[in-house]
């Protein structure tokens, strides 16, 4: 076993067992060795090519939810934040085929899924927030009345994006 070396896989144990087979169309008798091999994928191919980009334009898209100022008018962030939600795509097209084929979802398609999902809901946030700004709803009567603003809102919504963008990456990061 100490002879066996790969760069993507750390060989954990082969076992060898031999079995007696008969075949009855043949009706002869013959020896078969079954080899069993049980092998653990490096995480280090998959940390540098697949999350830390897929990380990083997720928390590049979720930052243009702080976006502000006089200069950042309305849409700067949701245009900003699009462009970066076609990055995330893109990485998912480029590494498709990278991934190891299965007929289920594997943790890395979760982690992507979970990529894009915080991504889209950053865009959705900076979509709302542009509305509610130049539809004006909180220079209505009644949300000053209940002081609700512009600041309070957004807190709120990125706050919700946020708590469950941090939990589904720990998650992920544990699984790995």
């Amino acid at each position: 076993m100490g002879g066996v070396h790969t760069s993507e896989f750390r060989v954990m144990n082969i076992s060898v067992h031999q079995n007696d087979v008969y075949g009855r169309k043949a009706a002869e008798k013959f020896e078969e060795l079954q080899y069993d091999l049980v092998l653990r994928r490096y995480p280090h191919f998959y940390i540098v090519n697949f999350m830390l980009p897929m990380v990083a334009v997720t928390m590049l898209t979720i930052a243009t939810m702080w976006m502000n100022g006089p200069k950042a008018g309305p849409g700067v962030r949701m245009n900003s934040g699009t462009r970066l939600v076609l990055c995330v795509v893109q990485i998912m097209n480029i590494t498709a085929g990278w991934r190891p084929a299965s007929n289920s979802d594997i943790w890395l398609d979760r982690f992507q899924s979970h990529c894009f999902t915080l991504s889209m809901g950053s865009v959705m946030q900076s979509l709302v927030m542009d509305y509610l700004q130049e539809g004006k709803v909180f220079a209505v009567p009644v949300a000053k009345r209940w002081g609700i603003t512009n600041y309070l809102v957004d807190t709120l919504t990125r706050t919700t994006i946020c708590f469950p963008g941090i939990y589904c990456f720990l998650s992920d990061m544990f699984e790995l």
